[in-house]
């Protein structure tokens, strides 16, 4: 079974060791038995000998969002399962959850595409109960290039200093 959006969740190591590079980090689509090789930075003080990392990944599988709003990633339509979308119009929310050190409010709203559309609004909310603020998109439906025959959607931005997010959330286009 084919894993869908992959992506590179958390990486994380004893101190004094810190992370350099940005996640959340998408990875893509894969099939078993696939491989992927990527490249953590990491920042190691002068004289330590060793140190240990904690990496997570997880994938949208099954019809189902793979994060639930504690590890990260998207959920379109907040709330909702399944995240039906009607071609014909309406309001798109979607959230963006906040996790580990990062923030989601670390994305630049100036650069937020959500399938081929910019957000008309935003707003910082704590959509998962956890406590912390995540940034919730509104998009306008006739905006988007959303087809009868997609299944999934993804929104992508830059991430203010340094890197960039995306993630995908599964949909059912209804009319």
């Amino acid at each position: 079974m084919e894993a869908y959006n992959v992506t590179l969740t958390t990486g994380t190591a004893t101190a004094p060791v810190t992370r350099f590079s940005a996640l959340p980090f998408w990875l893509g689509d894969m099939a078993p038995g696939d491989w992927y090789t990527s490249t953590i930075k990491w920042h190691v003080p002068a004289g330590l000998l060793s140190f240990r990392t904690t990496i997570s990944i997880c994938s949208t599988c099954d019809g189902t969002i793979c994060v639930d709003g504690a590890n990260g990633g998207i959920d379109i339509k907040p709330g909702n399962c399944p995240n039906s979308i009607n071609l014909n119009k309406g309001d798109i929310a979607v959230a963006v959850f906040s996790y580990g050190t990062f923030a989601a409010s670390a994305i630049d709203p100036a650069t937020v595409i959500f399938a081929g559309a910019a957000p008309t609004k935003w707003s910082a909310e704590d959509k998962n109960g956890d406590g912390v603020l995540d940034m919730v998109y509104h998009f306008d439906r006739p905006d988007t290039d959303l087809q009868i025959i997609d299944t999934r959607a993804c929104l992508s931005g830059d991430i203010i200093g340094d890197g960039s997010f995306r993630s995908c959330d599964m949909v059912r286009m209804v009319y």
